[in-house]
């Protein structure tokens, strides 16, 4: 907050990061944080960076203790209301 008011709002940018879906993390309760978060946020941002994972057996990053599924982070800003692909 403190460095929005130094720098200014058009300056500080925000990551909601990375999502993940699952049974027990579904749209719904990102949805809700997101706007949470966005609202607590406004007045000292205008930018924010949200990526998805997305899960994938043939290609990507091999996490170790994910028995071979692989994840590719998938980057999405947004600026000003615009979806940007990162």
């Amino acid at each position: 907050m403190e460095l929005s008011r130094q720098i200014g709002k058009g300056r500080v940018l925000w990551r909601y990061d990375p999502i993940v879906l699952n049974d027990s993390l579904i749209i719904d309760f990102h949805k809700l944080q997101f706007e949470r978060l966005c609202q607590k946020l406004a007045p000292f941002t205008a930018s924010v960076t949200i990526s998805f994972v997305e899960v994938q057996t043939h290609q990507g990053y091999s996490f170790p203790d994910a028995d071979g599924i692989e994840l590719n982070i998938i980057s999405t800003r947004l600026f000003e209301g615009r979806l940007i692909d990162a």
